[in-house]
């Protein structure tokens, strides 16, 4: 028990000393999102799923977006994984596709669970009708507090190409409340480089496992 407050207590001191990264910005939003992501395994490699997912910002008075995600998933080895998936967006400034290629990459140790996720975002947008492309690299790591429903977690996700765009910091916790439904909840802080104003985000998310 006591071993396991020191990781707790470890894990605690982590995300507070990554907080006052979300009081930099001089100029800030408040956005709300809520997802709800619904998956079923077809076999031991192979995963289906799709997500929804509305966004609202300028202190959720307006909405920002709103995507239906198909997903598909293979495990390539028992630690690695890859996904294909797409968004199909309906954005304030007209309608986009997002394709989201991605691998990743989990380690588990000690109730920790740590994962690396490399991910290329190709959006084509209207009302230009053009493409852009950036990579998104998420490294998270995420404790499962023994006896309890509760996994809190951190992550970092940096987006660029040639140059960097934005960085989210992510903290949250996971709650499982049965065995094929559980709730993430999180705050987000996203910090626009070429942007005045950055973003809060309080992102709630349902996951369900078919």
């Amino acid at each position: 028990m006591t071993e396991e407050m020191n990781r707790i207590k470890l894990f605690i001191i982590a995300v507070l000393l990554a907080m006052p990264m979300a009081l930099a910005a001089q100029e800030n939003d408040m956005c709300f999102w809520n997802a709800v992501s619904m998956k079923k395994d077809i076999n031991d490699e192979w995963t289906l799923g799709l997500r929804t997912e509305h966004r609202a910002y300028n202190d959720a008075s307006q909405t920002q977006q709103y995507y239906i995600r198909p997903i598909i998933e293979y495990d390539i080895l028992p630690w690695l994984k890859a996904a294909a998936q797409a968004d199909f967006a309906w954005m304030s400034s007209g309608f986009n596709i997002r394709l989201l290629p991605q691998v990743t990459a989990t380690y588990k140790k000690a109730g920790f669970d740590f994962s690396l996720r490399q991910r290329l975002q190709a959006t084509w947008k209207q009302p230009d009708n053009s493409w852009g492309f950036l990579f998104r690299t998420k490294a998270q790591v995420r404790y499962k507090i023994q006896g309890t429903p509760v996994s809190p977690l951190f992550a970092v996700e940096p987006y660029y190409m040639a140059e960097f765009a934005r960085t989210r910091y992510y903290m949250g916790v996971s709650l499982a409340v049965t065995k094929n439904l559980s709730v993430l909840m999180q705050y987000v802080y996203q910090d626009h480089y070429t942007k005045l104003v950055d973003d809060n985000v309080l992102w709630l998310t349902f996951n369900v496992k078919l």
